[in-house]
């Protein structure tokens, strides 16, 4: 086999090692977007289900309450 030959396949080696790293972080950077946009909008979510659970909560309370009394 000439050198040639064999710096082509190497230099096809290399390129394809290249453009799987690139293909790795490409994905890596996709999922660590997608994580941190599903957690904000699960935080959204969370926050405004916390803000409406509070004040439902008070009036059940407050009715249990009056029951035990009464």
């Amino acid at each position: 086999m000439s050198s040639d030959v064999k710096n082509g396949e190497q230099n096809r080696e290399v390129l394809g090692q290249k453009k799987m790293i690139q293909a790795l972080d490409a994905q890596s950077n996709h999922v660590r977007w997608q994580i941190a946009k599903c957690t904000a909008a699960g935080l959204i979510t969370g926050l405004g289900a916390l803000l409406a659970a509070i004040p439902a909560n008070i009036p059940s309370v407050a009715y249990a309450q009056v029951h035990m009394v009464v």
